[in-house]
């Protein structure tokens, strides 16, 4: 079971390109380790900067709120907590686990997000 932490730390070493496509703007981020890529929306790559270490969940939400003008609930930071910790993107020298974190099971992407296929990456 994948945890996430009170206070999340978003890799630092990961590879993030923007992209734009259909219109939209996407940040695709890819594991150097793994290989395994994934894709957000702008916003999204935001949040999950700003998970820093530093901030709790309050924290990101007053953060949100006053940097990208959204107030995300804490069930939604929550699962996107866990879908960062399940693609291995969080860092793992944090402990606690989050309140109302899932284990992973019962999730699918986060709303909006598309993940980029493995072939993309593949060269």
């Amino acid at each position: 079971m994948m945890t996430t932490t009170a206070r999340p730390r978003f890799r630092t070493d990961l590879v993030a390109e923007p992209i734009e496509e259909g219109g939209h703007r996407y940040i695709d981020v890819v594991d150097p380790d793994t290989g395994n890529g994934f894709r957000f929306f702008e916003v999204e790559y935001s949040l999950a900067c700003a998970m820093d270490g530093e901030r709790d969940m309050a924290g990101l939400v007053q953060w949100a709120k006053e940097d990208l003008g959204i107030e995300p609930s804490t069930k939604e930071l929550a699962t996107v907590i866990s879908t960062l910790g399940e693609l291995g993107y969080l860092d793992s020298g944090a402990a606690a686990a989050a309140p109302g974190a899932s284990d992973g099971s019962d999730l699918g992407l986060t709303p909006g997000v598309v993940a980029a296929p493995r072939a993309a990456y593949d060269g």
